[in-house]
């Protein structure tokens, strides 16, 4: 499946299928024409990565997989983000699946409550950060 397919079926997901999946896709091709944004796909996940700083990326999750193979997923992507020199991660999900999910990495995130922006705007969610320096993985 291409990224294209995997960002269709998890937004219509999130939030169903009455929802202008076409006007979502502009806004994300435009997002990725900015410096600093881009796609990284991982079996069936689309991870969008934002630099926040030369050491800092802010990434948001876009999953079909299975909760087992996102977890694998996850890990795929967190150590090709430290091979890039990356020092830092951070992101938000408002489900409490995440928690463990990011738990299941093995990676130290530092997780703690508080509001993170999702395709329904702002929300109480999960906030994960993980020191990629001194995660000892």
């Amino acid at each position: 499946m291409n990224s294209l397919e995997i960002i269709k079926q998890a937004f219509y997901k999130q939030v169903g299928y009455k929802a202008d999946v076409d006007t979502f896709l502009q806004k994300v091709a435009a997002w990725t024409q900015t410096e600093g944004n881009k796609i990284l796909q991982v079996r069936d996940t689309v991870f969008f990565l934002t630099l926040v700083d030369p050491e800092t990326c802010h990434v948001s999750i876009m999953n079909v997989d299975t909760e087992d193979n996102l977890v694998e997923n996850l890990q795929g992507a967190i150590n090709a983000l430290k091979n890039e020199g990356l020092s830092k991660l951070i992101g938000s999900a408002d489900m409490p699946q995440y928690v463990q999910i990011a738990k299941k990495t093995g990676f130290p995130f530092k997780i703690t409550q508080g509001e993170g922006l999702s395709l329904r705007g702002m929300i109480p969610a999960y906030i994960f950060e993980l020191d990629l320096k001194n995660d000892n993985n």
